[in-house]
């Protein structure tokens, strides 16, 4: 059972938000990403048995601490400990990710709206990613972008899936908060490429499952034509150009991580396939 605190700050208005925080050897942002939460009433961070210091950073900055064992994604975390949660709100930030004083403001101005309003499940909000700390134009990252933030757990689904474990429950609505120029989240996403790949390898243990979920079907098609599809999106339709040559090398990279998801995904159902057949030859 957790049971967790509050994390007092002077002379800044806090809302009834539960903000969490999951995090692996995230020392760099973690205090900025903290400060940049405390108008939440409470802060909880989960340290996935950090090497570096981003425990005591938390400690530090009075978040509330807990260690978990280390994870592949943080949506195995979400699942478990987001139902322990005593707020009915809860702000997801990773620890990479500020929330600027633009969004600060809108997010207190539109939860005075939405903590009432049983029909409200999340809040987006504009999403900026930074690769070593310069904003992207472009590629399946950059540009224009948008995330959920800040869910009413009681209307939310949450299941242990990588990029796809959570969703409004039918029939509640997600409000959206405009992008203004000045009330972004900013995403410090990649400060090296060494980061960058050591990530999305954790990520692609679980993309086989969580494409299955989606859909159980795939074809030989499908993963011969990925890596084609996938630079297509990223370099020319989400105009990866604009980045130069850090454009190309993302795309190059999307499209790998893409074609490698696929094969894991077929993988994963061909497993299944042979598993529910072995299944019905011992009932029989």
């Amino acid at each position: 059972i957790y049971v967790w605190g509050t994390l007092k700050i002077e002379h800044v208005e806090q809302i009834s938000v539960t903000a969490l925080i999951v995090g692996l050897n995230e020392s760099e942002l973690l205090e900025k990403c903290i400060k940049s939460v405390s108008f939440c009433e409470k802060v909880i961070y989960f340290d996935l048995h950090s090497e570096d210091n981003s425990l005591s950073i938390a400690k530090r900055m009075g978040a509330d601490t807990h260690q978990y064992e280390r994870v592949p994604f943080v949506e195995l975390v979400h699942a478990n400990v987001v139902p322990k949660i005593h707020s009915d709100w809860v702000l997801f930030i990773d620890p990479d990710e500020i929330v600027s004083e633009g969004l600060k403001t809108d997010l207190i101005s539109i939860f005075s709206e939405i903590q009432s309003d049983p029909t409200v499940c999340s809040v987006r909000v504009p999403w900026r990613f930074y690769f070593k700390g310069i904003p992207l134009r472009g590629t399946a990252w950059g540009g224009a972008n948008s995330k959920v933030v800040m869910v009413n757990k009681n209307n939310f689904i949450f299941t242990p899936q990588v990029h796809t474990g959570r969703n409004c429950k039918e029939g509640f609505i997600e409000k959206v908060i405009s992008d203004n120029g000045t009330n972004i989240l900013e995403h410090y996403w990649m400060t090296s490429w060494e980061k960058h790949f050591k990530k999305h390898l954790r990520y692609l243990r679980g993309e086989g499952q969580a494409r299955m979920n989606i859909n159980s079907r795939i074809s030989l098609i499908d993963i011969v034509s990925q890596p084609f599809r996938a630079f297509y999106y990223s370099y020319f339709a989400q105009r990866g150009y604009r980045d130069g040559l850090t454009g190309f090398a993302l795309s190059v990279f999307w499209a790998s991580y893409q074609s490698l998801a696929e094969v894991f995904h077929a993988k994963t159902v061909i497993n299944n396939y042979f598993k529910q057949r072995g299944s019905k030859n011992k009932q029989t």
